[in-house]
């Protein structure tokens, strides 16, 4: 079986392609790669093994409500009413 050359314009394109295709679903899903397998219509084992190899973190697509802010303190309990 002949070896191909990944550096071939096609592969090249196809890399490229894939690499949109994957970012965009990872867009549109705020970095969650289950809601991105199943908006492109593949196995989700499928797309982690395409991000990888095409060197994609997926955390970076999260959106500002997975970021580390640090949260509101507790309030113990309600204020008094006043009479």
């Amino acid at each position: 079986m002949k070896r191909r050359n990944e550096n071939a314009p096609y592969w090249e394109m196809r890399r490229h392609a894939d690499r949109q295709i994957c970012e965009w679903a990872l867009q549109m899903t705020d970095g969650n790669v289950t809601a991105a397998a199943e908006l492109l219509g593949v196995n989700k084992q499928f797309l982690y093994r395409k991000i990888h190899e095409l060197g994609i973190d997926h955390q970076r697509f999260r959106g500002p409500k997975y970021t580390n802010k640090p949260k509101k303190p507790f309030r113990e309990s309600a204020p008094e009413a006043e009479a």
